[in-house]
């Protein structure tokens, strides 16, 4: 073998091989050639054999000399253009970039040496075929099916998929159906491949056994399956391979998932026995609802402020009993969510949580998120989007939302507590939730990239967390911060790099960058405020986003750093002698310690009165409310000013809020200006459609700050009625107008406000209105005398709508037969002005019942039933 071709293989590494082609190189016409030159053996191209990662390493024998210049072009079967990959007076290359799958031709130009093809050319073909990185899987055990799915590759001709039931001895292939399918011909593969790179496959348990058993025996054990109350419970596990038009590539196999049985852990998820179950949070209302329920004949109705939460939890492991569960393969919260109302600015989020020990530490971990906001092109809240872990789409204000997100946990993990969280980021939401339940176990196979924060922060530390879908199984690695700007580096290994911004800016900070998947910053405290994270997980191997990474690169988290009160307003009422104080929520507060200061003496702690909510926490006495009434020690002709401080079960916080100074005259300060600021949330609603009226204290007429105590009258004027008095002794700067069935009258109504001082002295009027336009509201209630009943026999359907809406509607009804997508509406009934139907059902299946009221101006949005129509198991017999 030619002694220079071994010494330049031995130097391979050292030697740098040109890019791809540009503009500084030759063009593939251009070659030194001598036609004298004789190599005394027949010409021909090598390479390293077929790719199966889109890199390759080609040489070719010396047929022009030591200054011999060769240019290697190459082009994809499916192209007939010619691309210059190198050119050089080496006699080999080996690629830095990688070739997506396919089948390439290779040529170096020889025309005019002996040996050279008669061609002009020495010709290589080489195929290449990439592995997917990832085979995920999520099942799904209401429709008794797994949904697999893989990285998509390039230029594929299609994917063979098998599965397994005997974790990984045998393996059987999935035949995908429908139009995702094609026959394949391969060198090592003949048979029907997919298409698509999302697949969705019936769940199987023992089909591979029963085969060997006969046809009969099959037969038994799918009827044993149909009419069982619970099916066998599956294990699997999926293997892809990636196929050009010659072959099909290796194997990427999915994690082993074992079913285990969903127990459910919520008492009343449906609400119907009035147990509201979630804990609130910065939560304006936390109710039962009899009105517009979303399924059944209760809702739990929701009204969230400033990043509030409502959370239902768990605890295994408490101050008096430890006895952390193990075994879980994950969680799963589920549920059926409308909104009412979302601000412009906000967003809800419904996920699972987990808090478990490993390695001797305390982790958190945050499931997969469903979470909604305003459609930008939406003026109005109108239209939401919708984004789960698979994707986005929008829909209709109060439209209903179905929950279904889930967790994976290692069922080694020593779980301490689980939680359901409804998290409002952002201002204002209203909502309703029903049938929530939390369930132990789950159908993933694997993590999801998820960024997991704690909620707020007293003291402007932060514990955060991450799950390792990069797989550097190293959580406890140090920040290595950036290195000339950048959190990546030349290496080859991935980083996961989190930044931070305040809330609603773009100004990104990096807060770690290493191959750990936790951090806490304990040096380097955040100052108070909103906080806005976001984790990159884009760029794998080849630079594309990790399994289930949003479209934009990156998983986002959300946190509080609330290193004191907000604001802190005090009121002194001049008629009784008494200061008023009020301020925001804390979020995560269990209480408030107040203190008060009288002219220039020290602070003391103010202690609550008997009447007022309070709770005793390490020595201090505190208030439990956002509001306090200081009725006792005060007097003419001093100041006095308050300071106040959160506090939450492991500490309060660090800073106080302070107040304004409030004085004693004795007498009446007179009238009021205007009420600032009064309006409605909505100027044009729908019937039964909720509004919040807010406004702003007034001044004193000339514009100082008013010294009173102020209360606040409003009165309502609805179409072609008198004026009425709707709520008097406001305390409040907004109040919410909706009850159990809303605004209901179609027309404008008009709202009237005055402020009371303590005096009973009303002035400051200020007035604002709504419109009230469109179709009715949903009707009330819509049912069924069976949930469950035998094909053949008939069910009766009965609705009515709210006492309070007296114009005319009709009715159209529809049905949504088993197997058919949720747009096939089969009619039953139509402008009907009927109450009841009677049904008879001839198809076995989950029959889906949907009523809506229309007028003149359209149709509400639609209320539906589910009923369940079963075969009778037959009777097999045989001889």
């Amino acid at each position: 073998m030619n002694l220079r071709f071994l010494l330049l293989l031995a130097m391979l590494h050292f030697v740098a091989s040109n890019a791809f082609a540009s503009s500084a190189i030759a063009p593939a016409n251009s070659y030194y050639l001598l036609d004298t030159k004789s190599t005394g053996a027949e010409l021909s191209v090598n390479s390293s054999g077929a790719s199966n990662d889109g890199h390759f390493f080609i040489r070719w024998p010396d047929f022009k000399g030591p200054e011999g210049i060769y240019t290697l072009e190459y082009r994809n079967s499916q192209d007939n253009n010619w691309h210059i990959a190198y050119n050089g007076n080496h006699l080999y290359y080996a690629s830095e970039h990688e070739l997506d799958s396919g089948v390439y031709e290779f040529r170096v130009k020889c025309a005019g040496y002996s040996g050279c093809p008669t061609s002009g050319y020495l010709l290589h073909t080489l195929d290449v075929v990439h592995d997917p990185e990832y085979v995920n899987l999520a099942y799904h055990n209401r429709q008794q099916n797994v949904n697999v799915y893989w990285q998509q590759m390039p230029s594929t001709e299609g994917y063979v998929i098998e599965q397994s039931l005997d974790y990984g001895r045998n393996w059987e292939e999935v035949i995908p159906e429908g139009q995702n399918s094609k026959l394949y011909h391969g060198e090592n593969h003949t048979g029907f491949v997919s298409t698509s790179n999302d697949v969705t496959v019936p769940k199987q348990t023992q089909i591979a056994a029963l085969q060997r058993q006969g046809t009969l025996s099959f037969a038994r054990q799918a009827v044993a399956q149909a009419t069982s109350p619970t099916a066998p419970l599956g294990s699997f596990r999926y293997r892809i391979k990636n196929c050009n038009s010659v072959r099909c590539g290796n194997h990427t196999e999915s994690n082993q998932y074992t079913e285990q049985d969903l127990r459910p852990l919520m008492q009343d998820p449906s609400f119907e026995h009035g147990m509201t179950q979630f804990l609130p949070n910065n939560a304006k209302e936390l109710e039962i609802s009899t009105a517009r329920p979303i399924n059944g004949e209760k809702s739990l109705r929701v009204s969230l402020e400033n990043w509030g939460y409502i959370e239902w939890e768990k605890k295994y492991v408490t101050w008096n009993n430890y006895a952390p569960r193990s075994g879980l393969n994950g969680l799963t919260a589920r549920g059926k969510l409308r909104v009412d109302y979302l601000a412009p600015d906000a967003r809800l989020s419904v996920y699972p949580v987990a808090y478990y020990l490993e390695g001797g530490k305390g982790h958190r971990l945050e499931g997969q998120q469903l979470v909604i906001r305003r459609a930008s092109s939406s003026e109005t809240d109108r239209r939401l989007v919708v984004n789960t872990v698979r994707g986005e789409h929008t829909v209709d204000a109060h439209d209903i939302i179905n929950i279904d997100q889930q967790i994976w946990l290692s069922r080694s993990h020593q779980i301490k507590t689980i939680k359901y969280y409804v998290r409002l980021v952002g201002s204002q939401a209203r909502f309703h939730i029903d049938d929530a339940q939390l369930y132990e176990n789950g159908g993933l196979g694997q993590y999801d990239p998820t960024l997991s924060l704690y909620l707020s922060n007293y003291i402007g530390e932060l514990k955060s967390e991450w799950t390792d879908f990069a797989r550097h199984n190293n959580k406890e690695a140090p920040n290595e911060g950036l290195e000339g700007g950048q959190c990546q580096r030349n290496d080859g290994v991935f980083r996961y790099h989190v930044e931070y911004t305040p809330y609603g800016e773009s100004s990104w900070n990096t807060f770690y960058c290493g191959i750990g998947t936790r951090y806490f910053n304990s040096a380097s405290r955040l100052h108070s405020g909103k906080y806005e994270f976001r984790l990159k997980c884009r760029g794998n191997r080849r630079g594309q986003n990790y399994a289930n990474c949003p479209a934009d690169g990156y998983v986002r988290g959300y946190s509080a750093m609330l290193r004191e009160v907000e604001s802190l307003r005090a009121q002194a009422s001049q008629r009784d002698y008494k200061v008023y104080l009020s301020w925001p929520k804390t979020l995560g507060a269990y209480g408030y310690v107040i203190e008060q200061k009288t002219n220039n003496s020290g602070w003391g702690v103010v202690t609550p009165s008997s009447s007022q909510s309070k709770m005793i926490w390490r020595g201090n006495t505190m208030f439990t409310e956002n509001v306090a009434t200081i009725e006792r020690g005060l007097s003419s002709g001093n100041d006095y000013q308050y300071r106040i401080k959160a506090c939450r079960y492991t500490r309060c916080q660090e800073n106080y809020g302070y107040s304004n100074t409030v004085r004693f005259y004795g007498h009446s300060m007179g009238r009021t200006g205007q009420v600032i600021n009064f309006k409605a949330d909505k100027p044009r609603i729908i019937p039964s459609e909720d509004i919040v009226l807010s406004w702003e204290r007034p001044k004193a007429l000339d514009g100082s700050e008013f010294k009173d105590f102020l209360t606040y009258k409003i009165y309502v004027t609805k179409p072609s009625s008198p004026e009425f008095l709707k709520w008097s002794n406001i305390n409040a700067l907004s109040i919410r107008r909706g009850g159990d069935t809303g605004i209901q009258k179609l027309g404008t109504q008009r709202f009237r406000i005055l402020a009371c001082d303590s005096y009973g002295q009303c002035s400051g009027e200020a007035t604002t209105t709504v419109e009230v336009v469109g179709p009715p509201p949903m009707p009330l209630s819509f049912s069924s005398d069976q949930s469950t009943i035998r094909v053949g026999n008939s069910i009766r359907l009965s609705w009515q709508m709210s006492s309070n809406y007296t114009s005319p509607v009709t009715f159209n009804v529809y049905v949504i037969e088993p197997g058919m997508s949720n747009t096939a509406l089969i009619p039953l009934l139509q402008n009907s002005q009927l109450t009841t139907l009677e049904q008879r059902m001839n198809k076995p299946g989950r029959h889906t019942f949907l009523i809506e009221a229309c007028n003149q101006d359209g149709c509400s949005t639609q209320r539906s039933v589910d009923v369940a129509a079963k075969l009778s198991a037959p009777i097999l017999s045989h001889h």
